[in-house]
């Protein structure tokens, strides 16, 4: 076993963030000895691990109302002490959650995630994470999974953070995982991982280009346009040079098709600014594959564009309205 764990340490310390598969291997290591000594289910004790360890995380970057603040101290009581959530309960602190949700607070939306998977049966919180070429990009509308959602509550805990800071919280809570995860199977890791210097290098903005790649790396500028109504359209294109297949692993740069949809990031001095992305679907270029077309994958989501949006403004809103003149 000690092999096993060696492994997953190099995994974070060579990328940064554990891949699904990676977590499902650990929670069938887990299940192979379901029950501790004194009866604890140890993959719902690592859930509660996970949970505990955010529980607070928010608390100096996002102010939250007063109900909410005293709903999720109930929540978070129930789950310690092994109480049933009612579904209306459940229901009601959904809707607190989206109420004070925005493109700025992806903590109150992982929130709610991770204590609702927390809440399903075993087989459901781990049925979309068994495809070995499943990275954690794809889960970023789909996280049925309570310890990544605690991952992403642990990384945004100050959501206009340096992007190399967000990313050492994310490689901080993996590491964290697999050494609870081994603990609770009677083994002790010592070593420490090494954060990666690539996902240390620091941001530098000195033109429009640089602006979009620090924003996303697979992004590409194209033009931008103001419209009447201050708004501020980045024309850029996802990944231009092609992908590989999702299933079978074989690049192809033969386009199908193109296809065009807009992200909003944020504002800058009343001005909405948004992407309008260009991406392209395509063709699968092995005969044998069952996969006959495919989108372009995406590594950098929504939400990591919006905090590194965010952060950039923390420190370079004025190079940003410079640039384009707003």
């Amino acid at each position: 076993m000690e092999k096993f764990w060696k492994n997953l340490m190099t995994e974070i310390e060579h990328t940064g963030e554990l891949k699904p598969i990676s977590r499902e291997r650990i929670w069938k290591c887990l299940e192979s000895n379901p029950f501790s000594a004194s009866g604890t289910n140890l993959y719902r004790e690592l859930e509660k691990k996970c949970l505990r360890k955010v529980e607070n995380s928010w608390k100096d970057y996002f102010p939250i109302p007063t109900e909410l603040m005293d709903k999720s101290k109930e929540i978070f009581r129930k789950i310690f002490d092994n109480l049933t959530i009612p579904q209306q309960e459940l229901e009601e602190f959904r809707k607190l959650c989206m109420d004070v949700n925005d493109n700025n607070n992806f903590y109150v939306s992982y929130l709610f995630q991770a204590i609702q998977y927390f809440t399903w049966n075993l087989s459901s919180n781990k049925k979309v994470l068994t495809n070995e070429a499943l990275t954690n990009g794809d889960l970023e509308f789909s996280e049925l999974d309570t310890c990544y959602c605690s991952c992403m509550m642990w990384k945004n805990q100050d959501i206009g953070a340096e992007d190399s800071l967000r990313k050492k919280l994310e490689l901080e809570f993996w590491e964290w995982y697999i050494k609870e995860a081994a603990s609770l199977q009677g083994e002790d890791i010592y070593n420490y991982v090494i954060c990666p210097q690539i996902l240390l290098k620091s941001r530098t903005i000195n033109n429009i280009e640089g602006f979009v790649k620090s924003i996303s790396y697979e992004l590409d500028y194209i033009k931008h346009e103001k419209t009447d109504n201050k708004k501020l359209l980045i024309f850029v294109r996802e990944k231009g040079e092609g992908s590989e297949c999702p299933r079978c692993g074989v690049f192809s740069n033969h386009v199908n098709a193109n296809l065009t949809g807009r992200e909003k990031l944020g504002k800058v001095n009343g001005w909405i600014i948004e992407f309008k992305l260009c991406t392209s679907i395509y063709y699968c270029d092995n005969l044998e594959c069952s996969e006959k077309y495919f989108p372009t994958h995406i590594e950098v989501g929504h939400n990591e564009k919006v905090a590194n949006f965010l952060s950039i403004l923390q420190s370079e809103k004025g190079k940003v309205r410079e640039m384009f003149e707003i």
